[in-house]
């Protein structure tokens, strides 16, 4: 099965205006001080290849008046999966995702350095093969914005690549929404977000308001949440509404493409080329491993860092209205309220104290 792309546009242009929500509202929104971001690397794990990346990347950053980051100036690597120069044939879903990834950790983190890992396919032997790689090279944070369903996880070596002493692995919830069948009766999980060991990310709606924060966000309908089959309830999950498996999200943040973020790129997915307003748990990931690399304490959170939310649930936005589908049973497994819930898990960023 495919890895879900977790990315949707909703409108294209090649000329400003530039529609979706930048660098200036995401920051304003979550409360990040871009001028006191660290220089950590947060690498993006893609797969398919992105010849236009670098310059998609310069103009995006360009536009919204973010500090240049190309390869030159090494603020920006660019590796195969095995941390070489050779690149996979061009994939324009791919593009995308690496498009959203890239512009999404640096308008939440300008300071930080990037780097882009492609992996050969999308299988999960290679995918994980990029992870490593980006744990050694010295990434400090991981993003994986994309989804497998649970139980796909073909074994444990595949497992250990999402864990690292030094790096927050985040990974996307999926785009689904809430949905069982006969082997999954309390929702669908997604690997790696159902692991343990990694920042599981699902997904609002964002609007502005006249409150003291100037935000308002409810559940994304389309944001992922389950319970997982391969993976049991951690302890920190204790209260959470699944009987003994993991429970996915930990955190969120904006996703919904009809009120989306802008980012840019050239490569051209469904023969749109230039601006998007973009959205998926893909978009709210990578907002969520820029956030990380803003507070410059990924390296000592490691695996730890899903079990650290929990703990400091209040330092979150607690979102309490919206859903993502039906679930009678458990009804925090699908729809905001306060404390944890599936959609939206502790709350969204609210500055870098919970991180």
């Amino acid at each position: 099965m495919a890895p879900t792309t977790t990315v949707a546009s909703t409108t294209t242009t090649t000329t400003p205006p530039i529609l979706g929500f930048g660098p200036a509202e995401l920051q304003s929104a979550y409360a990040v001080d871009s001028s006191s971001s660290s220089s950590d690397t947060i690498a993006v794990v893609e797969a398919g290849g992105a010849p236009s990346a670098e310059s998609d990347l310069s103009v995006y950053r360009s536009h919204f008046g973010l500090p240049e980051c190309s390869t030159a100036s090494k603020c920006l690597q660019i590796v195969d999966e095995s941390g070489g120069s050779s690149q996979p044939p061009p994939d324009d879903v791919w593009a995308l995702e690496t498009a959203a990834d890239l512009d999404m950790a640096s308008a939440i983190c300008p300071g930080c350095h990037l780097l882009l890992v492609r992996a050969n396919t999308e299988t999960l032997r290679d995918l994980a093969i990029a992870n490593n790689t980006a744990a050694s090279l010295g990434a400090a944070v991981i993003n994986d914005s994309w989804a497998w369903d649970d139980g796909s996880d073909p074994g444990t070596s595949d497992q250990t690549a999402y864990t690292h002493s030094h790096a927050v692995t985040v990974a996307a919830s999926g785009d689904y929404g809430y949905a069982t069948d006969s082997g999954h009766p309390e929702g669908i999980a997604e690997f790696p977000a159902d692991s343990p060991n990694v920042v599981a990310v699902g997904a609002t709606s964002l609007v502005r308001d006249s409150s003291a924060r100037g935000w308002t966000e409810t559940a994304f309908s389309k944001s992922g949440s389950g319970c997982s089959t391969e993976y049991a309830k951690p302890s920190w999950q204790v209260a959470v509404a699944c009987s003994s498996g993991r429970a996915t999200a930990d955190i969120a943040a904006v996703a919904d493409p009809s009120a989306g973020v802008a980012i840019y790129d050239s490569q051209g997915y469904l023969n749109q080329h230039g601006w998007i307003v973009a959205g998926g748990t893909s978009v709210s990931s990578a907002i969520v491993a820029g956030v990380y690399g803003s507070a410059g304490n990924a390296a000592a959170l490691g695996s730890n860092a899903p079990q650290q939310l929990y703990a400091h649930a209040a330092d979150l936005n607690d979102v309490i209205a919206g859903s993502n589908g039906t679930c009678p049973d458990a009804p925090a497994r699908c729809t905001a309220g306060p404390a944890w819930d599936g959609p939206t898990g502790n709350g969204t960023p609210s500055g870098i104290a919970a991180f």
